[in-house]
């Protein structure tokens, strides 16, 4: 039979007793659904934050979610600014409604300072529709 190309290969073999290291492709299976579940929910987060009342700043033109390491990156378009800023989030999900920056690194120095040493824990937790913590 064929390989399916992008597929991990499973090799199952009937032993009594113990699971063949080869059925142990569970990181190889899930880093494909993983990375369709990144995308599918930067897709949506970057449309509901670019509708929310935050679009009068500027404009979100990138998105991308690392759920395995709990970061997003994003490229954003701010009014005033001459140029795109960069901004990378580490986060946590705290509860199904509500998720934690935990630190902030961007192009513009000043956002990083305001977000890491200005804002304390409470006001750098953000709540969010269930659906957007179930994406990341």
């Amino acid at each position: 039979m064929p390989r399916r190309m992008g597929m991990p290969s499973l090799t199952i073999e009937a032993r009594s007793g113990s699971v063949p290291k080869s059925l142990n492709t569970s990181e190889q299976m899930w880093t494909p659904l993983r990375n369709l579940k990144d995308l599918a929910g930067a897709v949506v987060v970057r449309r509901v934050l670019n509708l929310s009342p935050l679009r009068k700043l500027g404009t979100m033109t990138s998105l991308h979610i690392d759920s395995q390491n709990k970061q997003i990156r994003a490229v954003l378009e701010l009014r005033g600014e001459p140029t795109p800023i960069e901004v990378l989030l580490y986060y946590q999900v705290s509860s199904p409604r509500r998720i934690d920056i935990l630190q902030v690194e961007s192009s513009r120095e000043w956002i990083s300072s305001l977000i890491n040493e200005v804002l304390t824990p409470d006001q750098r937790r953000l709540p969010v529709p269930e659906l957007v913590s179930k994406l990341l």
